[in-house]
């Protein structure tokens, strides 16, 4: 008998497993103490020289997985680890070699950088902190990586308002790699910039990458970045992954209606005419639910053109569809598996889910409803 060899899974750089994060709220609602549930039991696991992009609307929770990625903030519940590693957040020592092995670029590098300090003294300071190297020793490691993210030795004497915006966050990457991290968590650190210099940026951590072998969790609501730069790609939706999986698999043939409606939504805001910004608007109805009180089972329910009474009433989980992870009780209607209309086959029909007409052709039959933009509110 004769068994093809397969290649074990890689390992994680860094793995994420039912994360929770509540923060409590001042007042009360329905008689409770208020409170945020900003992540619902996230799990997620990036390989080293990887990328993954975490996507997803603004306050879908986005920044708070950042926060407990790079250790700055620790989760309710759920656990992380390091290499294989269980990181305990309760222990200082584990923090402070957690902290070394993931570092964090944000989105605002001006912010992130003391504006008294010059460029060479704020990258010498994770050195002096985390390391016993001598001072000629901490100078040489800052030249050469001010030289790795392309500027030059005169810029280490500089404050951060004598440079430009690129640079600004050439040097915020540059203070992240100085303890060469396993894994770097870069929360939208290009939205701030020109679009020019954006390429130069993403070029930068692409090259990064590939050189020392980081892990990247890139957090973004860029579609067209994130194809650029990911090699996996998880949606957030309401403080939960709704689909995750290979780049190409999600991006190309989406199976929630949530990552259909995000595809749509980019492809029509760049397209031709006045009406695109209009139509943008249409691709998915109504506003995202509040974390202080997120709607019963699926919480797209309330905005999803698909949705049926087991969606308001049952939360789904994720399962393995297609070759990716995703939460929907539909999605093999979704993904045009079942033929339970004429309508699936109109919508599986259209695989290329960045063209604005797969998610208006998914809805748009006759036992489905109106399309988005006919169904869109218009007070």
């Amino acid at each position: 008998m004769s068994a093809r060899q397969t290649s074990p899974p890689e390992p994680c750089a860094l793995q994420a497993e039912n994360l929770q994060r509540r923060y409590a709220q001042p007042g009360r609602r329905n008689g409770r103490d208020a409170t945020l549930q900003a992540l619902r039991g996230v799990s997620l696991c990036v390989s080293a020289a990887q990328v993954l992009a975490v996507v997803g609307e603004s306050g879908c929770g986005k920044s708070t997985l950042a926060r407990l990625l790079s250790f700055a903030d620790a989760p309710d519940e759920g656990v992380l680890r390091v290499r294989g590693v269980v990181v305990d957040p309760r222990r200082r020592e584990d923090l402070r070699r957690a902290r070394a092995a993931v570092q964090m670029v944000f989105q605002n590098a001006r912010g992130s950088l003391d504006p008294r300090q010059r460029v060479a003294r704020a990258l010498e300071e994770p050195l002096r902190i985390h390391t016993r190297l001598a001072g000629a020793e901490r100078e040489a490691r800052v030249l050469d990586m001010l030289q790795r993210v392309g500027l030059q030795a005169q810029h280490g004497s500089r404050y951060p308002h004598m440079l430009s915006g690129g640079q600004l966050q050439r040097v915020a990457i540059a203070r992240a790699l100085m303890l060469e991290p396993a894994v770097l968590v870069a929360d939208e650190p290009v939205s701030a910039l020109d679009v020019s210099v954006q390429a130069q940026v993403l070029n930068l951590l692409l090259e990064l990458r590939r050189q020392l072998g980081l892990a990247l969790v890139f957090i973004s609501h860029d579609l067209a970045v994130v194809r650029h730069v990911a090699d996996s790609v998880a949606v957030m939706y309401c403080g939960r992954v709704v689909e995750s999986g290979a780049r190409e698999a999600v991006l190309q043939q989406p199976l929630h209606p949530y990552t259909r409606a995000l595809l749509a939504a980019t492809a029509t805001l760049h397209g031709p005419g006045p009406a695109a910004g209009t139509r943008m608007r249409a691709a998915v109805r109504g506003e995202p639910p509040s974390p202080l009180s997120p709607p019963p089972g699926c919480a797209f329910h309330p905005r999803c053109p698909h949705a049926q009474p087991r969606c308001r009433d049952e939360q789904p989980a994720l399962r393995e569809l297609l070759g990716r992870q995703v939460a929907c009780h539909r999605a093999e209607f979704v993904a045009g598996l079942s033929a339970s209309t004429g309508a699936s086959a109109a919508g599986s029909a259209c695989t290329d889910a960045s063209a604005s007409g797969c998610w208006t052709s998914a809805t748009s039959s006759s036992d489905q409803g109106p399309s988005p933009a006919a169904g869109a509110s218009t007070d």
